[in-house]
């Protein structure tokens, strides 16, 4: 049972350090604790925009009062999603299937996939994350390791193209290929074993392993090969897409590739649950009739449309890609005087910091990336750890950090890291215990440091944050909405 509550208390979160600080409420990139302690959340990529978003708070609470429940009708807020949706959606991508949440989205995909193909067999990579419903778990091979349980014979795992400290390198010229003929042995082995391939399901720039890039030309040759054989691609956008990566909203147009079923979650609704399977007229006709009584519901809907209007109005696109850009500028600067930072990888604000134990090995060090991520913790800025040896620090803040945060988390990293090398032994997590004697001194973040660390104007910063302090209060763990009326005559008058 302790097994099972670790994977699913959230999978993609951190289990290193044993504690972790009790946030009561958030604040665009800021995480406070009940005792006003401050963190730079640099993991919560579920609050794609920023916590506690002012536009997207209201529209929640505006469309609460209209209208909760849409079962048995559409509703016009999930009309207007759906819309919207479509116009940034290659054109081949027509059918959507709105429901509750990423593994929903990916229990969908998998159906559509076998309605479609009338096969079984699926291939993932390995170190994959995909969901934590019951049929998910082959799809999800960590979880299957720490459950103790066996994958079935349907399911066929293949590295994932890591050219950095995979079996096939950035030194072999053939190492792509290599890493897509792994792809066609396994669609060998099913067709050898009398199966038939459903689909191949993958993160585009994959988190779960790592906030891995595969090479440019992987997916075309893979895709290829996956159709050849009447399998469909799944690509699952729950961690990466909806712009985290820059330039596109979704990772599969980095690689000039259409999938055949794109499934979303998490980032789509900002922390409000919601996921949403999308694809193909000739797809969608083979499952027929699905129903869901509170997908697409009014409020989600409309919260939905609210985060895509703010990607797009705060042009976020941009503002993931330049400081991301900064970000790994600054990071790679640290790994050029470090021996255990081998790679700065990912795209946008997708990021990895892969820490080993030496370059010329390039020998994954878990132990370290763990005491890093605790000193972090105890800085005040929030990590997680992910690959297949658990040795990447991941970077997956909300879009809406600026060049600054990014700046400052270096400089706590850097610290960290040089802590960590001299003292190899974890320290406590909470940052508001006594640091020790192996710790360099770091004044606590503070909420002053919002309205400093924003990129909008001071004064509309403090009269945001004077809202947000109405909305939420923090008697203990308790999280009390403040009346709406009363709301928004405040905010009215701060307008």
């Amino acid at each position: 049972m302790d097994s099972f509550n670790k994977v699913f208390s959230d999978p993609d979160m951190r289990d290193d350090c044993g504690t972790s600080p009790t946030i009561c409420k958030a604040y665009k990139q800021y995480c406070y604790t009940p005792g006003r302690q401050e963190y730079l959340d640099m993991v919560t990529y579920t609050a794609h925009v920023g916590h506690n978003h002012p536009l997207i708070v209201s529209a929640g609470q505006s469309q609460l009062r209209q209208l909760l429940a849409g079962q048995g009708f559409y509703s016009q807020p999930l009309l207007d999603l759906v819309k919207t949706l479509h116009s940034i959606l290659p054109s081949s991508l027509k059918h959507q299937y709105v429901i509750n949440s990423g593994s929903e989205a990916n229990d969908l995909a998998l159906r559509l996939a076998r309605n479609y193909t009338n096969g079984d067999d699926f291939i993932v990579f390995e170190g994959a994350y995909h969901g934590s419903l019951s049929n998910l778990l082959d799809l999800s091979t960590p979880a299957l390791e720490l459950l103790q349980l066996q994958k079935s014979p349907e399911t066929h795992i293949v590295h994932p193209p890591d050219l950095y400290g995979g079996p096939f390198r950035d030194d072999d010229p053939d190492a792509c290929n290599k890493y897509v003929a792994e792809v066609e042995a396994a669609i060998t082995d099913i067709k050898e074993r009398g199966g038939k391939l459903a689909a191949f399901i993958c993160e585009p720039i994959s988190v779960a392993c790592g906030a891995l890039v595969p090479p440019r030309l992987y997916f075309k040759k893979v895709f290829e090969l996956v159709h050849q054989a009447g399998g469909v691609v799944i690509a699952d956008e729950t961690g990466c897409g909806m712009g985290r990566a820059g330039e596109h909203y979704w990772t599969f147009q980095h690689f000039d590739i259409v999938p055949d079923i794109v499934t979303v979650g998490k980032s789509i609704g900002n922390g409000f649950p919601l996921g949403i399977a999308i694809t193909t007229k000739e797809v969608a006709d083979s499952l027929g009739e699905h129903y869901s009584t509170f997908g697409g519901n009014p409020v989600a809907s409309c919260i939905a449309k609210s985060v895509l209007e703010v990607i797009h109005g705060e042009m976020m696109l941009t503002s993931a890609r330049s400081v991301g850009k900064f970000l790994v500028s600054e990071l790679r600067s640290v790994q050029e005087r470090v021996q255990s930072v081998g790679e700065v990888r990912g795209r946008g604000l997708c990021l990895g910091i892969v820490i080993v134990r030496d370059k010329e090995t390039r020998q994954p060090h878990p132990q370290l990336a763990r005491n890093i991520v605790a000193r972090l913790e105890r800085k005040g800025f929030l990590v997680s750890r992910g690959g297949l040896h658990k040795n990447v620090l991941l970077l997956t803040p909300p879009l809406c950090i600026t060049q600054l945060d990014a700046r400052q988390f270096t400089a706590a990293f850097e610290d960290a890291l040089t802590e960590a090398l001299s003292h190899p032994g974890v320290p406590g997590s909470s940052v508001s215990t006594s640091q020790g004697p192996d710790a360099t001194p770091v004044p606590a973040r503070t909420e002053s440091h919002e309205t400093e660390a924003s990129s909008g104007n001071p004064l509309q910063m403090n009269k945001e944050r004077k809202l947000i302090d109405e909305v939420i209060t923090c008697p203990g763990n308790q999280v009390v909405l403040a009346d709406d009326e009363e709301l928004a005559n405040k905010r009215r008058k701060t307008e």
